[in-house]
């Protein structure tokens, strides 16, 4: 049934309840509405061995519903005892609607996961850790290191700060941990990685906002040995500065479960490292239908970069732009792409593409290099901004090849079953084409040479073009 934690409820904390939940067990799904307030505690739930089963839930909740009006909070002060929740080896509980913080100054994990852990949801919460830019898993919020933690929703939260958001590391490269889930959540800020997983069978990273308000976030997305069929879609990342938005390493597919990289805006920051995705040593990926921005000038910038080894990674429908310079489509190892086509590779650098050890300086050279992208295009998307990835061009619109996998966009919108467009947007064009004579001045098709020449680079030209200018004075540059 249902009880109340707080002052005046069934009990006056956390701990008072795990007491009673650990030494009686249950009969039926148990929920606990936490009072508004501020709960001081450090917590460790270990495995309820009588009644706990996938009908007879746990859930712990803020009676309000808000996250905010509930705060469990711990400043841990050792590693052996490093969190505000420990899970070992507890089954099917739910962590919904508080806010959790850990505050200890060298030891700040809000979630520690471990003793195979299963069939556990955090959802809804508000949780934030250290402010700090170290990668030590001293300071992940959600941590698993070494651990069999199956069957674990990580939904709707929101992270603060923390070196990592979420880590999750499964117990070997021939041990996966099965399902995880990270989605429709919000990382701000987090030092080094917003999600890092390891060693993990199928997981799923989905539509999750990640943004680093002060570049200093190295990694958006980060999997190493997460095998079969891994989807990594739906994300926005921004803000990352000489760091990646996605990187796989070691992660294989199979031929029947392939992984997918789908629909992701990704916008990477910087003049010495910027790289949206990257793979390495990796086997039977999709790389369909994203849309990746690297603004800033640097010549070593690659919008996808596949660097060792592996094979059978098929690449298509996506915007690969790099207007500050730099390469459009880095490829160290041309015997891995099984497949490239339908792309926009665009860059203002030297260099479009790198196959192999040669610098191509164009599309066409890369077409003959590869043999591939016969039917991509090297435009500027024009993006809506730096960081909202949205486009409305006629140069790319409806230009994509139908994917089975992949049948709606980045907002849930149905991609055209015969001609969707490039990107990870699928959009309506706005304007067509300047074809024709056309007048700039005062009453005029354009008021000023600058409106023209926005046409110009929005639309491009399908025709000789004449602007007569009215006669008058431009004071313009």
């Amino acid at each position: 049934g249902t009880y109340t934690i707080g002052s005046g409820g069934n009990y006056s904390s956390f701990n008072e309840a795990l007491d009673s939940l650990h030494t009686f067990g249950v009969s039926g799904p148990v929920i606990f509405n936490v009072l508004s307030g501020t709960y001081t505690e450090q917590i460790e739930i270990g495995s309820i061995t009588d009644g706990v089963s996938a009908a007879n839930t746990i859930t712990f909740q803020s009676q309000s519903g808000t996250a905010a009006d509930v705060t469990l909070t711990y400043a841990s002060t050792s590693s052996s005892y490093n969190w505000v929740v420990r899970l070992d080896g507890a089954d099917y509980i739910t962590f919904k609607n508080m806010s959790l913080s850990a505050t200890g100054a060298s030891y700040a994990r809000v979630f520690d996961l471990s003793g195979d852990a299963d069939n556990n949801t955090i959802t809804n919460n508000i949780l934030t850790g250290k402010s700090t830019t170290s990668y030590y898993t001293d300071y992940a919020i959600i941590n698993s290191s070494n651990a069999s933690v199956d069957n674990i929703l990580i939904s709707g939260n929101t992270f603060i700060n923390g070196g990592t958001g979420v880590y999750m590391w499964g117990v070997s490269s021939t041990t996966l941990s099965q399902n995880t889930e990270v989605t429709n959540n919000t990382f701000t800020d987090q030092g080094y990685y917003a999600v890092y997983l390891r060693d993990q069978d199928s997981p799923v990273i989905s539509d999750n906002i990640i943004t680093s308000s002060d570049g200093s976030l190295d990694y958006g997305i980060y999997a190493y040995g997460c095998d079969k069929g891994l989807e990594i879609k739906k994300n926005r990342i921004s803000g990352i500065s000489n760091g990646v938005g996605i990187q796989l390493e070691y992660c294989d597919g199979t031929s029947v479960s392939t992984g997918l990289i789908a629909n992701n805006f990704i916008q990477v920051a910087g003049t010495s490292y910027a790289n949206g995705i990257v793979l390495n040593y990796s086997n039977y990926q999709n790389i369909y239908h994203n849309s990746v921005n690297i603004p800033a000038s640097s010549t070593t910038s690659r919008a996808f970069f596949y660097d060792n080894s592996g094979g059978n990674i098929n690449v298509k429908n996506n915007i690969f732009a790099v207007p500050g310079g730099g390469y459009a489509y880095y490829i160290g190892t041309p015997s891995a792409i099984a497949s490239s086509d339908n792309n926009d590779l665009y860059t203002t650098g030297n260099y479009v593409a790198r196959w192999g050890s040669n610098n191509l300086m164009d599309l066409s050279a890369l077409q003959s290099a590869g043999g591939m992208d016969a039917n991509s295009v090297s435009v500027n998307p024009r993006f809506t901004s730096d960081t909202d990835l949205h486009t409305t061009t006629t140069w790319l619109d409806s230009l994509g090849t139908p994917l089975a996998t992949v049948t709606d966009d980045i907002d849930g919108d149905s991609r055209d079953a015969a001609y969707p467009d490039i990107g990870a947007d699928e959009f309506t064009a706005v304007g067509t084409p300047l074809s024709g004579t056309y007048t700039i001045g005062s009453g005029g098709n354009y008021s000023s040479f600058n409106e023209a020449l926005d046409s110009l680079h929005t639309f491009g030209v399908s025709g000789p073009v004449i602007f007569n200018v009215l006669s008058g004075t431009y004071t313009e540059q």
